[in-house]
């Protein structure tokens, strides 16, 4: 219940004994590389997921082998007009969260009726359409088809055309992770359309994002539920990154503010993903802002947040609150805020509570009967 510096000594200890002995075993950040030697972030954090450990993916320090009823949860990631099912959804929240390209940070809260407040120092704008090609120094095929490639220079584009800006210019991550209304769908050979009444991947039942979002991390682009292709798929327990991101913040706690290691350890995580360096000269508050941030963004969809949040104590905060999306029921690509088939205009999905007392879960009255002695946490 209290601040203990002893404790985040330990477990700064625990968490360098543990990044010893990994290394030493071989372990390392999974790398893919461009041509010209340069980090490939896409191509690293998308096969970071999908390749095995005797493939070259000495990231997994505890994983299991696939089996095939992933092949059913590949499916309900992606949409319903390749045979998906479109059940696992991304909130606009966890879409805000992504870094820019530049490694601004686009949205930096929010008003009281959920209106985002725009870093203006981040290039952010959720207001039109993209009129050319995005390209990116990449060999990630998930942004458009291959007639797009800029084979010379080694590049590809990450959004095409009409491309709605709020998920223009940001970091790899954001491609890799997320399925948005209009990007481009591999094994269809077309964009995604979410569109009602117009759209192949629309509907109106559970089969169709309530956000406007699906996961697209940890399938790979070449799944077709329609034709019966899946892929192998690790499922990972734990990974090098968090041991990393582990020891930055048990250092950074421990201490009046971040020495080089945290930097270090953090850096080293943000190099991975294509984004710059942290500025020098942050507060031991602002550098546990950066990590919590860059857990959020790293470790997204892999089942790590909720536990994150219980222990920073910042459930109330992020999980007591409405939750948004774009407009499920629009029927018309716009972003006409006073058009109510508008379909990219923020939309609220449905409200979330979190309340103190949810930290710990309620003893059963039939346990509570059992022993006497029980005490039911306070709250319940």
């Amino acid at each position: 219940q209290n601040f203990s510096k002893e404790k985040w000594e330990r477990a700064a200890a625990a968490h360098a004994e543990l990044i010893k002995a990994a290394e030493a075993a071989g372990h390392k950040l999974y790398y893919e590389y461009n041509d010209d030697g340069t980090i490939d972030p896409f191509m690293s954090y998308y096969n970071m997921s999908l390749k095995r450990f005797s493939d070259g993916n000495k990231e997994i320090i505890f994983g299991r082998a696939h089996n095939k009823d992933l092949e059913n949860w590949q499916r309900h990631h992606l949409p319903k007009g390749i045979g998906g099912n479109g059940a696992l959804g991304i909130t606009q929240e966890l879409v805000d969260a992504f870094f820019m390209a530049n490694g601004e940070m686009p949205i930096s809260g929010y008003g009281q009726d959920g209106t985002p407040i725009i870093n203006e120092n981040s290039g952010y704008t959720e207001k039109g359409f993209s009129s050319e090609n995005e390209m990116r120094h990449t060999k990630w095929p998930g942004g458009g088809p291959s007639s797009t490639y800029d084979n010379t220079n080694g590049n590809r584009p990450v959004t095409l055309p009409g491309t709605y800006k709020m998920y223009c210019n940001r970091e790899p991550r954001f491609y890799v992770s997320v399925i948005f209304n209009n990007e481009w769908l591999n094994v269809a050979n077309r964009r995604v359309n979410n569109l009602q009444g117009v759209g192949e991947d629309a509907s109106k039942s559970f089969d169709a994002p309530w956000t406007g979002y699906n996961v697209r991390k940890q399938v790979s682009l070449d799944v077709f539920p329609r034709d019966n292709k899946y892929s192998y798929q690790p499922g990972i327990l734990y990974r090098l990154a968090e041991a990393y991101l582990g020891y930055a913040e048990a250092l950074n706690e421990s201490q009046d503010g971040p020495n080089e290691n945290v930097y270090h350890y953090v850096n080293l995580i943000r190099e991975r993903a294509g984004l710059p360096n942290l500025p020098q000269g942050l507060s031991k508050e602002q550098m546990r802002s950066a990590i919590q941030q860059e857990r959020r963004v790293e470790f997204n969809c892999e089942g790590i947040r909720l536990n994150d949040l219980r222990r920073w104590k910042l459930a109330e905060k992020y999980l007591n609150h409405s939750y948004w999306g774009m407009n499920r029921n629009g029927t018309m690509a716009s972003d006409d805020a006073n058009n109510p088939n508008a379909y990219y205009k923020r939309t609220l999905w449905k409200p979330r509570t979190f309340t103190k007392k949810m930290y710990l879960m309620p003893i059963p009255q039939k346990q509570m009967d059992i022993n006497v002695k029980l005490r039911q946490p306070t709250g319940y």
